[in-house]
């Protein structure tokens, strides 16, 4: 911080400021929330909106960090156009979670990337806890009839 400034909006000298706005933290805090008390729904319309125009990076940002993937895992996925489930073989066009659409399957243990797979395989491991002990289980079940 260079030489001496005042908060703008409370007048406090040398205060932490935020982001070279010549206003302290406490203000700036207090005026973001006002305006989002002012102004929620018009600023959650425009958030909405732009989610819908800009669907890439908002899936971008998802797998950067919802996830624990590498960039070269982000890129892959991003880069990802059609191919085929991994577990049942079904022709998948797309990413998302529509009927002929491909869902990112990852490790719940260690976060990991595991590849494309359509929206009915990746219920079907959520049901079963991504357990191979249960898989096993279901397919000797299932061969008994």
């Amino acid at each position: 911080m260079r030489g001496k400034w005042v908060c703008r909006i409370c007048g406090t000298e040398n205060a932490a400021h935020y982001r070279n706005r010549r206003v302290c933290s406490v203000c700036f805090i207090k005026r973001s929330s006002d305006y989002h008390k002012k102004n929620g729904e018009k600023h959650y319309e425009a958030v909405r909106k732009w989610r819908l125009k800009n669907p890439k990076r908002v899936l971008e940002w998802n797998l950067r960090y919802l996830y624990d993937f590498t960039d070269s895992e982000i890129e892959k996925i991003l880069n990802w156009k059609s191919g085929l489930c991994a577990v049942c073989g079904k022709e998948l066009v797309g990413l998302g979670r529509l009927k002929n659409n491909a869902v990112v399957d990852h490790d719940h243990v260690n976060g990991r990337f595991r590849d494309f797979i359509c929206n009915s395989c990746n219920c079907a491991l959520g049901f079963i806890k991504d357990s191979a002990g249960i898989a096993r289980k279901l397919i000797v079940y299932l061969e008994r009839f």
